[in-house]
């Protein structure tokens, strides 16, 4: 085995910092670039229209986005207490350090890596598996949810037979797609060798049942919040679309998007497009749905990555 030596391991660490550091800059950059003047405009506007109301709902908006951070970090936290407890302050340090390097990787993978480095190389594998754990416990609220939201929008809107038969059929064949790609890949090496979806499986099934309900409990609280400040932002820039059908809405833009893995220079044109299109039903305008993703973008990823990228640029090699 190749040893290297100290030096060049801290100039190795330091040159990722900087290409993480840089990589994020450049990817915030580019989608800043992206959204158009339009939207820019009518941002400006909601937020200049009325200085106390604007006040009132930066307020509200980053009350909800701690939030669900909150949750967030509590959820991580919880997990990794199967392996050590670990304080508060160390769980945002690296949930929001993972968020930032998520960000420029495909379907976020890049969160994996960077949170098992906090930790001793023998509980790496483990610690990719929590983090696995609490993707997918995420992922299933966001199913459960987002199948109500669709169920509503399917019987509320596709009012024809032709429609819901081609809606039926499409779910159908995306449901036999994903359980013929479970299959495929159920004994195929995942991140590290030896893990599989069938060793995950079971290392999931031996954890702990308390911690496996605070982590669901989490990830459901979160969904509502996050939620709840969509609709929120959708009626401080203006409309007054009723809570019940926006909320199925919501649920089912979340899902939509939940499954186009996609690299973050395009997330915010995924979720705006889907966010229009599904709005267009309820004839919510498309500046003002545009509006709304850019700000939950703004609070929920930017502010956050922000954060990271700072705990990411003071790390120092020291795994616990």
């Amino acid at each position: 085995m190749i040893s290297v030596p100290h030096k060049a391991k801290q100039k190795l660490v330091t040159a990722l910092k900087v290409l993480v550091l840089v990589t994020i800059s450049y990817v915030l950059f580019q989608k800043f670039n992206e959204t158009n003047t339009q939207t820019w405009n009518q941002f400006r506007t909601s937020f200049s229209a009325n200085i106390v109301s604007t006040i009132r709902a930066i307020t509200i908006a980053l009350l909800l986005t701690t939030i669900n951070w909150i949750f967030e970090i509590f959820k991580w936290k919880t997990l990794v207490s199967n392996i050590k407890k670990i304080s508060y302050h160390t769980a945002f340090k690296q949930t929001v350090a993972a968020h930032s390097a998520a960000l420029i990787t495909p379907a976020r993978a890049g969160g994996y890596g960077v949170k098992a480095i906090f930790y001793t190389p023998k509980n790496r594998k483990k610690i990719v598996l929590y983090n696995f754990y609490g993707y997918i416990t995420q992922m299933v609220v966001t199913i459960l949810f987002g199948a109500f939201g669709l169920l509503f929008i399917w019987k509320t809107i596709t009012e024809t037979t032709a429609i819901k038969t081609k809606t039926i059929l499409i779910g159908t064949i995306l449901l036999c797609a994903l359980l013929v790609a479970f299959y495929l890949i159920r004994n195929k090496t995942l991140l590290f060798k030896g893990l599989t979806l069938q060793s995950a499986y079971r290392f999931f099934k031996e954890m702990n049942a308390n911690n496996k309900y605070k982590v669901l409990l989490f990830s459901v609280l979160r969904y509502l919040v996050f939620s709840s400040l969509f609709y929120f932002l959708l009626c401080f820039f203006g409309e007054t679309v009723a809570f019940v059908p926006a909320i199925y809405f919501i649920f089912s833009m979340y899902l939509l998007v939940s499954i186009l893995p996609t690299f973050f220079i395009f997330d915010v044109l995924v979720r705006g497009g889907v966010a229009v299109w599904l709005f267009s039903f309820l004839e919510i305008p498309e500046i003002t749905v545009l509006c709304t993703v850019l700000t939950m973008w703004l609070f929920n990823f930017v502010l956050p990555a922000v954060c990271g990228s700072y705990y990411i640029a003071s790390y120092k090699h020291k795994s616990t």
